[in-house]
């Protein structure tokens, strides 16, 4: 009897119990946000290299909505935070947190995601600190969730070193002054430099000691400034492309018709013009340095082979006092920046009445290699006495030509010859 009246009262609480809670609407309200933010860095990896100012960027995410996002490089003493879309920095410079422009942060909504960038100056950090920067980012809720990726730590190493470009050939005017000098003592007049002296430095100098007005450059150059006209040339070397796997050496080949043509730069075509050669080099960490190299002088008359002989008389005049040995070498060299594409000579014999009679015509002589940017030469002298007239010819690989004249006095160096008439041989003398 007593185990029934138990099974009786525990069915009356179950029955109480369901009455109870089938009569009330029970819910959980709004849902609760139990997910973490996260944030992303998408501009570097751990360890990466980086110049002395670079920019952090990448990404904060919730499925509410962000709340704050800190930066920190605790030992340079550099700190950011973004809050209601606002970037804030502090340093060991700053009493407090400064806002930051627009030009060196960014902070942008897609839905629920934050697209930032700060830009990181490693001139802010106090003193002390060694090349490795370490970092801290962290985003935060509204309600404090925290997961794996709302925290993120890494270092950047920070490469001090600036690449430094430098031209080894062409020989360069180191600067406008030392060109502009050297400019305007051979492109001018003794009227013309005597008067440039005499203004700019209250003395009057001859061309024979015209270099002296080095010593007055910086007046000539004031006086005479280099002005950019133009771009006429720009060629971009990178790592990685058209073969090429290290910038540590680097070479460039520009031939006239690169940045020469009637299309193009024509007024460079003919005459002398300054030209300053500049050169940006980046590093794989983002550190770079802009820079003048130098300056020439570009004179396309002046862009041709040259022929150097070392003996001989320039006219028949003077021939006399060059004299020459039979059969001796006669040396010489030809020249050219470009590449020289082939070198010739023709040899002529003076005859007695003035003319000259062709011994050899456009005889081919060697180069040291195909295209030789330079070439010693020789040639054998004529074994008979005589005056001759030796002509060698050259042409670069841009068709460009030379011609040098040189005169020549074969010496006679065979003994005389006696020849005895009277008495005939072999006969007697006797009377």
């Amino acid at each position: 009897m007593k185990k029934q009246n138990k099974s009786f009262k525990l069915f009356s609480v179950l029955v109480v119990a369901f009455l109870i809670f089938s009569s009330c609407q029970i819910g959980l309200g709004n849902a609760i946000d139990l997910e973490a933010p996260e944030v992303f860095l998408t501009s570097h990896k751990d360890s990466d290299y980086v110049g002395q100012n670079f920019r952090l960027a990448g990404t904060a995410s919730d499925n509410e909505k962000v709340k704050k996002l800190s930066i920190d490089f605790d030992e340079a003493d550099i700190h950011f935070v973004l809050e209601n879309g606002v970037w804030k920095k502090k340093t060991s410079y700053t009493a407090d947190w400064v806002t930051i422009s627009a030009d060196e942060s960014l902070a942008t909504v897609d839905g629920k995601t934050v697209n930032w960038a700060i830009d990181v100056s490693t001139e802010e950090a106090k003193s002390g600190i060694d090349s490795t920067y370490i970092f801290t980012i962290v985003v935060e809720d509204f309600v404090g969730n925290s997961g794996k990726n709302s925290k993120l730590e890494g270092s950047l190493i920070v490469d001090e070193n600036i690449p430094e470009i430098s031209i080894k050939t062409p020989e360069l005017f180191k600067t406008n002054t030392d060109l502009t000098a050297e400019y305007v003592v051979n492109n001018y007049t003794e009227e013309e430099l005597a008067k440039i002296i005499y203004e700019y430095s209250e003395e009057k100098f001859s061309r024979n000691i015209a270099k002296k007005i080095c010593e007055y450059r910086k007046n000539i150059s004031a006086a005479y400034p280099f002005e950019r006209s133009a771009i006429y040339y720009s060629k971009t070397l990178t790592v990685g492309k058209d073969n090429i796997t290290d910038l540590r050496t680097w070479k460039i080949n520009v031939a006239p018709s690169d940045w020469i043509s009637a299309e193009k730069n024509p007024e460079l075509a003919t005459g002398k013009h300054k030209i300053r050669v500049v050169a940006t080099g980046i590093s794989s960490s983002n550190t770079w340095q802009r820079k003048v190299l130098g300056y020439f002088v570009w004179y396309p008359e002046a862009d041709k082979p040259w022929i150097t002989l070392y003996s001989g008389s320039n006219s028949l005049e003077t021939v006399s006092s060059n004299q020459t040995y039979p059969s001796t070498k006669i040396f010489g060299l030809v020249q050219d920046d470009d590449g020289i594409a082939n070198l010739t000579y023709s040899l002529e014999k003076r005859n007695s009445d003035g003319s000259f009679s062709s011994i050899k015509n456009n005889e081919e002589l060697i180069l040291a290699e195909a295209n030789a940017k330079n070439s010693q030469w020789n040639i054998e002298s004529p074994a008979e006495s005589a005056v001759y007239k030796l002509t060698v010819n050259t042409k670069d690989i841009y068709d460009n030509t030379d011609s040098i004249t040189k005169y020549f006095n074969v010496l006679d160096v065979q003994p005389p010859k006696i020849t005895l008439t009277v008495p005939e041989s072999s006969s007697s003398i006797l009377v």
